[in-house]
């Protein structure tokens, strides 16, 4: 798994800006530990994608495709930066058993990142909320009505 997250990353020029696989380097870094180029991946592989004056996220970069008109709002941009947060960066991995056992790694979040908050997420029926922080030797699910 490490040499093809190494892959991606040393590839990442090559992909940054383009739809879909751009919101999942930041992620690849961050697992690799290298937290600078986690974040400036996070920047070229979604922050990249909105613009103003509404915050649309575009189907790929303008600063990398300048010559192409600007489609948006594009989904599945929003969707693989909302995996890459929920699962990706949290090693939260749904799986048969106890809840408690779902997150299955060290968290490892971009520069500058202390935690991935989640207001509430539904598991088998219950609201649950994600507490995860950059370090922590796994995420925790606790009851999501006690905020």
């Amino acid at each position: 798994m490490w040499r093809t997250l190494e892959f991606y990353v040393s590839r990442a020029h090559r992909y940054a800006g383009q739809p879909l696989l751009s919101a999942l380097l930041g992620t690849f870094a961050a697992r690799l530990g290298d937290r600078v180029r986690s974040l400036e991946l996070f920047e070229q592989g979604h922050g990249q994608f909105i613009i103003d004056p509404y915050t649309i996220t575009l189907e790929y970069s303008p600063s990398v495709f300048p010559d192409h008109p600007r489609a948006g709002p594009f989904t599945g941009n929003l969707g693989g930066l909302l995996t890459s947060c929920l699962y990706g960066l949290t090693g939260l991995h749904l799986i048969n058993g106890n809840p408690s056992t779902w997150f299955q790694r060290t968290i490892a979040l971009p520069d500058g990142w202390n935690a991935v908050h989640s207001g509430r997420v539904w598991v088998r029926g219950r609201p649950m909320a994600p507490q995860v922080g950059h370090g922590d030797p796994r995420g925790q699910l606790n009851d999501g009505d006690e905020e």
